[in-house]
């Protein structure tokens, strides 16, 4: 079995394998053997630590819906700001403007409204137009992911005493030793893509075509995910790693790679701290601090957008922000051409984290591993700049396992060679070009050479 989800409590007969190995010809102990073994015995006890969880919390992960709801809380009522097309929310009649006077208008209330177990209703009422509105919101899951040729499997892992949504997938047939885990940007959006739309989804199903088994791990509170609400303040870098760390815990392929894309490139290190990670791939990451990064950032859209004079704008709220560590709310009542400029798709305490992260004391902590950094020349969320540190960080710490590859791609893996390009199709209703084609076979060749 690749991966043990929590509803198999049977100890695998992986120790009986270590056992056999470390006793069969009794061997000279070297370095290498001796290495190989304390990462044997970490495994097993991390897989220790899960299987225990199992039986503390349970397998079971029911299946959860959202409603599709954008919501401001207010004075007497809960305001809809927006409700996504095509939602559950839509289908109830819900409206942009109306104001659900149902309950005391709490945060508690508010979240209730935006996710619920699937095959759950909701009885409220709106006010539109001066009149109150009786509504049923029906909380309908999305499809599970389904893919030709691949099994694509639901399952679950405890993540600091809560359920967390992992998504596997694998080839039909045969049982792959090699399993690519997901580390995903930041944001707080759901991983799932039951349409298939998503480049990088359609990446990861590219990839397990190739042999190799991937798998992606909700943010806690995403999806179906239980425990506190992503967007919080126990949204922060430490609970995602940890996820990361007790997915791979969890696995038995024999191989283990990481990918990490934008956010999860700075992520990365902390994840693979200590495992037997075999290779690292990393695409948009940053190699400086986050300020400057985000800064950068901003000029480049605002460069792209014919906007150039918003740049100087954007450097003295987020100077506000970052630097002088004033609150977002409070710096949009004291300067409105802040308003949105200090708001991250990411929690502050996971803004904040970003901002304390010595990249090259993590790095300098990671396994000396091969790594492939990855830089599309239609990226202008980061740069070749920026790339090229990072190479240059890591080979500081482990000398000469990292190397740079530059693609015709934008940030989010699809074929836009320039960032015009790229910057016209993000704002485009047709959306643009799809995944770039040869990209899963040159992350394929890499790990592939990387484990051999």
């Amino acid at each position: 079995m690749l991966f043990r989800s929590l509803a198999n409590r049977s100890w695998p007969r992986r120790a009986e394998v270590l056992h056999k190995t470390s006793t069969a010809s009794n061997p000279p102990s070297t370095p290498q053997s001796t290495t190989k073994t304390r990462r044997a015995a970490y495994t097993l006890g991390m897989r220790l630590a899960v299987i225990f969880a199992s039986c503390l919390f349970g397998a079971d992960l029911p299946r959860m819906a959202r409603s599709g709801l954008t919501l401001a809380p207010g004075e007497g009522a809960i305001t809809v700001v927006q409700v996504a097309p095509d939602s559950n929310a839509a289908r109830a009649g819900i409206a942009n403007g109306d104001a659900i006077v149902d309950a005391a208008p709490t945060l508690e209330f508010a979240r209730s409204l935006l996710k619920q177990p699937a095959g759950s209703e909701l009885a409220i009422s709106v006010r539109r137009e001066g009149k109150t509105l009786p509504i049923r919101l029906r909380f309908v899951a999305p499809p599970l992911e389904q893919h030709a040729g691949i099994r694509i499997d639901y399952r679950a892992i405890d993540a600091g005493g809560h359920l967390r949504r992992t998504i596997l997938t694998r080839p039909a047939r045969g049982k792959p030793r090699r399993l690519i885990v997901w580390i995903a940007g930041s944001g707080c959006g759901s991983q799932e893509s039951p349409d298939g739309s998503n480049p990088e989804v359609e990446l990861l199903y590219t990839l397990t075509k190739l042999g190799f088994a991937t798998l992606r791990v909700e943010k806690t509170g995403v999806g179906d995910s239980q425990g506190p609400p992503c967007y919080s303040e126990a949204g922060g870098i430490e609970q995602e790693v940890n996820g990361y760390r007790a997915a791979i815990a969890a696995t038995e392929a024999e191989q283990i790679f990481l990918f990490g894309h934008s956010a999860g490139a700075t992520l990365a290190p902390l994840v693979a701290r200590g495992l037997p990670v075999r290779a690292i791939v990393l695409n948009g990451a940053m190699s400086g601090g986050f300020f400057e990064y985000i800064l950068a950032m901003r000029r480049r859209e605002s460069e792209l957008a014919g906007t150039l004079a918003e740049a100087s704008v954007h450097e003295r709220c987020l100077r506000r922000l970052l630097i002088d560590g004033v609150n977002a709310t409070e710096i949009e009542s004291e300067m409105p051409e802040c308003r949105r400029k200090v708001r991250f798709d990411s929690p502050p305490s996971y803004v904040n984290d970003w901002l304390r992260l010595d990249l090259a004391s993590a790095w300098r902590q990671a396994p000396a591993t091969p790594v492939l950094v990855l830089y599309g020349t239609g990226d202008f969320v980061t740069s070749a700049e920026l790339s090229e540190g990072l190479v240059a960080l890591i080979n500081a710490a482990h000398p000469r396992k990292a190397t740079l590859r530059t693609l015709p791609m934008d940030h989010g893996f699809r074929a836009h060679a320039t960032q015009r390009q790229a910057f016209e199709a993000e704002r485009s209703p047709a959306g643009g070009a799809g995944l770039y084609r040869d990209l899963a076979k040159i992350v394929a060749a890499f790990l592939t050479r990387a484990a051999s």
